[in-house]
């Protein structure tokens, strides 16, 4: 076995790296911040955050409106992110279900969920990314997610933007 350049799978994907840097930090730092403001237990010996209590104590909260064209990107059905399954021993996609009438920020932060699992755990490096400016899109609705997630719980602002 020959040395490994770490670097090499990424090398097709030199412009989307700072996007894909920032949605790791962004979720990195939005699960701690969830953490810190009581949004997690533990199973066994993990812990867990609760992404579910979190939107449903906001469920009454609105959303802004008119949505982001980011997020309306999400609410399309040839846009919504894909959950990656295990089918007859091979890998493929499925499109997540369709957005409640109106649109919850539960749903939302199940799409953008998808989005960090899918990255988080190598959904999305496959040898060839097939579709990289949807990818961008993706990676940016689920920013604006977050970004307004934060935005409606105040303990969750504290410790999101609280120093390092």
């Amino acid at each position: 076995m020959g040395l490994v350049d770490l670097e090499a799978p990424f090398s097709a994907i030199q412009e989307s790296q700072n996007l894909t840097y920032k949605v790791f930090r962004v979720f990195s730092r939005f699960e701690f911040a969830l953490k810190r403001s009581g949004f997690v237990t533990q199973q066994r010996k993990q812990l867990r955050i609760e992404w579910r209590c979190f939107a449903q104590k906001h469920v009454a909260s609105p959303l802004p409106k008119p949505l982001s064209s980011e997020l309306m990107y999400f609410i399309e059905a040839e846009n919504r992110p894909k959950k990656q399954k295990l089918e007859n021993g091979c890998l493929c996609w499925e499109i997540i279900n369709s957005p409640p009438e109106p649109i919850t920020l539960e749903w939302l932060l199940e799409a953008a969920y998808t989005v960090r699992n899918n990255l988080f755990h190598g959904g999305k490096w496959t040898s060839a990314i097939e579709e990289p400016a949807r990818d961008e899109k993706l990676l940016r609705a689920s920013l604006a997610v977050i970004k307004i997630a934060i935005e409606m719980d105040q303990d969750v602002q504290f410790h999101y933007t609280d120093s390092i």
